[in-house]
């Protein structure tokens, strides 16, 4: 038995609900359509192998490699630890092998706009005719779900922010045995903010304009404690030229040597990689700007619901930060609730 982390972040309108329905998943859905690659997935292939395939796939080196190459060697009886989002962790047992999503059972899917196809042409999940990005998955069963981050041991709680989407962690087999142990106090927190959650997207969604999102963002970040906030003056150039720059928002914490440079997007759906290249092309211009010895964060913001495989891509190779738009709405529903919990301690 292995222990692992493994982050279900990507397609999350979709990844979430699969698993909370007992199935853990992972991207690489356009490896559906080679066999020999699916094979190699299903029966903990070599790593040498299965980087061979996916070269010969997508005809380049990807250092995410990795992340399937780990997810492959998943077998019945392994503990994986699952980070979510707003600041909590789920725990659970994997029950089988890795299966491509082409072998999911209908109700897996059940009440999810999407459709699982598995023709000679097309072969995954689709949405609106779209492949979901989502190519092979283990069943699981529940240790335990939705543990406060600050239940775990320090080791843990660190090893959970790791930026990859997977890891062995049979180093943490204790830390993680005993958060499955644990016993909470009434968390009133994670309640009214999940709930709080939703009714925020939905208004910002429905009523918001740019502008005022970009406004929203702006008071978020003085709410979370930036010494200044302000628009950054638009670069010269044509929005519509691939190399324009830009940021919609800059917070400044001073104290910490600190600034923020966010790209706001007001989207529905999903938020293709212009964002990035627009906040990638704003750092490399203003970086002659930037004072020596603080440190300059790049951010695309979006109240989509998910980012496109191409921009999630760009994102990790120049440490752009994404927030989609359930993340945005639980770190504003956090930021108006986060002493609640208090009231334990009274």
């Amino acid at each position: 038995m292995s222990y692992f982390i493994h982050r279900i972040s990507h397609e999350w309108s979709i990844s979430k609900p699969l698993f909370d329905r007992g199935y853990l998943t992972i991207g690489w859905g356009y490896l559906l359509g080679n066999e020999k690659a699916t094979s190699n997935v299903k029966n903990h292939g070599s790593s040498e192998e299965l980087n061979k395939l996916m070269y010969e796939v997508f005809e380049t080196e990807y250092r995410k490699n990795r992340s399937l190459i780990v997810f492959s060697q998943f077998r019945p009886g392994d503990v994986i630890v699952v980070p979510l989002y707003g600041s909590i962790f789920s725990i659970v047992r994997v029950k089988s092998d890795p299966k491509p999503v082409t072998e999911l059972p209908a109700s897996a899917l059940e009440d999810l706009p999407v459709v699982l196809k598995n023709d000679s042409d097309e072969k995954g999940i689709y949405r609106n005719n779209e492949l979901v990005d989502l190519g092979f998955y283990v069943e699981t069963e529940e240790i335990r779900y939705n543990i406060l981050r600050s239940w775990a041991g320090a080791k843990l709680q660190s090893r959970m922010k790791i930026r990859q989407t997977n890891t062995y962690v049979d180093d943490l087999q204790p830390e993680i045995d005993e958060a499955a142990k644990s016993k909470a106090p009434v968390n009133l927190h994670d309640v009214i903010a999940d709930e709080a959650t939703k009714i925020i997207l939905s208004a910002i969604t429905d009523n918001a304009n740019p502008i005022d999102t970009e406004k929203l963002v702006r008071w978020y970040m003085k709410k979370a404690g930036a010494t200044n906030v302000y628009k950054p003056s638009k670069p010269k150039g044509d929005p519509n030229e691939d190399n324009y720059a830009d940021a919609d928002v800059a917070a400044e914490f001073s104290p910490l040597g600190v600034n923020i440079y966010i790209q706001v997007k007001k989207h529905d759906g999903m938020t293709g990689d212009w964002a990035v290249q627009q906040i990638k092309k704003y750092k490399e211009l203003q970086t002659i700007n930037f004072a020596e010895g603080e440190t300059n964060i790049m951010w695309v913001l979006s109240t989509a619901g998910e980012f496109s495989k191409e921009a999630i891509s760009l994102a990790q190779e120049n440490s752009v930060r994404l927030i989609n738009g359930m993340e945005f709405a639980h770190m504003l529903a956090d930021a108006g609730i986060s002493d609640i919990n208090d009231f334990t301690s009274m």
